[in-house]
């Protein structure tokens, strides 16, 4: 059986995962965006590469921010800087055992396949490219949801109750 503090690790280790995708993400972005030669090392071929789809428009605020706030908006950032944001807080809040807490990462969890749903949509359909990085924070987003809804049934399941031995005194 699989216990609260395995579910925390597990949680815990893809959210790192997801930080550090996030960080060569934006290391990645930052370079492509100095030298227009610039060649990642997800950069595979033509259709698999990740630079192509960091310089695409939906790299920045999600592809939303500026069509609907604007190019100066505060969130027309990089997606990555986003990344790294929430994976940290992800972080924080996966070493909290409350329910609260579990709560509020299977929301956050939940939101965030809802966006890899979105991103990946694009990337096949929109962009017409494959980013290994991409896939890789949806991999991580997928671990982080189905960890974060199994510590939530977890720590809502009602106590176990303690079986009193049944002997008698002689």
């Amino acid at each position: 059986m699989v216990t609260v503090r395995a579910l925390n690790v597990l949680f815990t280790l893809s959210s790192f995962t997801g930080l550090a995708l996030s960080i060569y993400a934006f290391i990645v972005e930052q370079a492509a965006e100095k030298d227009a030669n610039y060649k990642a090392m997800c950069d595979i071929n033509e259709f698999v590469s990740c630079t192509t789809v960091f310089k695409s428009e939906y790299a920045t605020g999600f592809g939303l921010a500026s069509k609907f706030l604007g190019k100066d908006s505060f969130f027309n950032k990089p997606n990555s800087l986003f990344g790294m944001a929430f994976y940290s807080l992800l972080i924080v809040f996966a070493q909290v055992d409350s329910k609260p807490f579990a709560i509020l990462n299977l929301i956050f969890s939940t939101l965030s396949v809802w966006l890899s749903v979105y991103l990946a949509y694009l990337l096949v359909f929109v962009i017409r490219s494959l980013c290994v990085i991409c896939a890789g924070t949806y991999l991580v987003n997928i671990i982080n949801f189905a960890s974060s809804y199994y510590k939530f049934k977890k720590l809502s399941a009602p106590p176990a109750k303690v079986q009193k031995s049944k002997k008698k005194k002689a």
